[in-house]
């Protein structure tokens, strides 16, 4: 992909970050539209595309003291964006793994 390619891929992305976290507080019944893809939360703390590709949630610094929403694309860690706006992944960052899909159980229905 050449620059300009990422450029736009990275605005995009940026423009994405930024929709989802205006968004966060919407009630979670209403699906997220942003460049990138449609987002879902079951808890406002994970959102996850409908196309399964990208996933963000919620994170909060070893301090306590800042919130941000962290983005993977398949798993691999993108970046963050916060009140300051948006953070590409460093290279030291791309550790960073995804919290895992937890779904609660059923609960036995009373006879």
């Amino acid at each position: 992909m050449s620059d300009r390619g990422q450029d736009i891929a990275q605005d995009l992305l940026r423009l994405s970050a930024q929709k989802l976290w205006a968004e966060r507080a919407n009630p979670i019944s209403i699906p997220i539209g942003t460049w990138i893809g449609c987002f879902q939360t079951e808890d406002r703390l994970t959102w996850r595309s409908t196309d399964g590709v990208w996933q963000a949630q919620i994170e909060r610094s070893t301090s306590g003291n800042q919130v941000s929403l962290s983005f993977f694309c398949r798993q691999g860690y993108v970046g963050r964006f916060d009140h300051r706006g948006w953070h590409a992944a460093s290279p030291q960052r791309r550790y960073h793994r995804p919290r895992p899909l937890v779904r609660s159980l059923p609960l036995p229905l009373a006879s």
